[in-house]
């Protein structure tokens, strides 16, 4: 593999290493062009129709992101929406996805050092219907996307 990049499946296997322990199953990874204001999105199960025969869930980036956000900041969206993976296979809330920014997704988000805000900046609430999140600069997850952007040469 090229040392210049990485692929958003690849960032996904580190990820899932370094910060879930393996845990997480397989899922569809797409980015895709989107609505502005949303970065990315969980859809459980969102391929499991007669159509695709397909029952992964699927985690969608938004497109924008790679002209607007750091790579870290895009790594961090990446494993906002795996918190969200994990809680559907292995949290105890059963919420609908809208609702799931609940305090059990919050402390897990807060385990791996992303800080949920529903403003994305120190002070904001820690759950609610539309979150966003700031990097923890002393949390695993910063150690991890420095290795990442590191090791892929990416310069900011």
């Amino acid at each position: 593999m090229n040392k210049d990049y990485i692929t958003l499946d690849k960032a996904y296997q580190i990820l899932n290493q370094k910060l879930f322990k393996h845990k997480l199953p397989k899922c569809n990874l797409l980015f895709c062009w989107g609505n502005t204001n949303t970065g990315a999105a969980f859809s459980p199960h969102h391929f499991g129709t007669n159509y695709f025969k397909n029952d992964l869930d699927t985690i969608k980036m938004n497109l924008n992101l790679l002209y607007i956000k750091s790579i870290e900041e895009i790594l961090s969206y990446l494993v906002h929406e795996m918190v969200h993976l994990w809680q559907h296979h292995f949290g105890k809330s059963k919420t609908k996805y809208e609702l799931s920014h609940d305090y059990e997704w919050a402390n897990k988000m807060e385990s791996i050092g992303l800080i949920p805000s529903d403003t994305g900046q120190e002070g904001g609430r820690k759950t609610g219907n539309k979150m966003n999140n700031y990097i923890d600069k002393t949390g695993k997850f910063y150690k991890v996307a420095k290795a990442i952007i590191k090791k892929y040469k990416y310069y900011e």
